[in-house]
């Protein structure tokens, strides 16, 4: 349950296992989204189908854990997704 800060340009960021919950504010399209061993993402995952709309930010949902892109709309959102 984080708050991650982009410091703009291109960002990486790496979640691992169970993460919990997290938020990433100032997310831009050219960041760049991590997930290593989170359950129920793997090789070939659809991240856009497990995003959703909460308010006027975006929620990944990734098996029980989740990222929400802070003041970030759904259309928004592109960068790089990798799932191992």
């Amino acid at each position: 349950n984080d708050w991650l800060q982009s410091g703009g340009g291109s960002d990486t960021f790496v979640f691992n296992g169970a993460f919990g919950h997290d938020q990433i504010s100032g997310y831009d399209a050219g960041d760049t989204l991590v997930f290593l061993g989170v359950q129920g993402a793997g090789e070939g995952f659809d991240y856009r189908q497990h995003l959703s709309q909460v308010g006027s930010d975006t929620r990944l949902e990734v098996g029980d854990s989740s990222v929400t892109l802070v003041g970030v709309n759904p259309g928004q959102v592109g960068g790089e997704f990798v799932f191992a």
